[in-house]
């Protein structure tokens, strides 16, 4: 099964934030769920996730950079 039958992205031909959104949330169950949710159930998004991380701009701010962020001060 494809996501919007295969053609584009989820609602468009082009990325929406809700690709954006569906991508890296997988990204981050791959990541640190891989124990919990049995991603091969997920094949549709896992395609989308892919596709999306084979982009000029995913690969411009992979998830594991090692850039930190601070918390605000209180």
């Amino acid at each position: 099964m494809e996501i919007n039958g295969g053609k584009g992205w989820l609602f468009e031909d082009r990325m929406m934030l809700a690709d954006i959104t569906l991508a890296t949330a997988f990204a981050f169950m791959q990541s640190y769920l891989d124990d919990v949710v049995d991603m091969a159930r997920y094949g549709a998004i896992a395609s989308l996730s892919a596709r999306a991380e084979d982009t000029a701009e995913f690969r411009a701010a992979p998830a594991l950079d090692g850039a930190t962020v601070n918390p605000p001060a209180r």
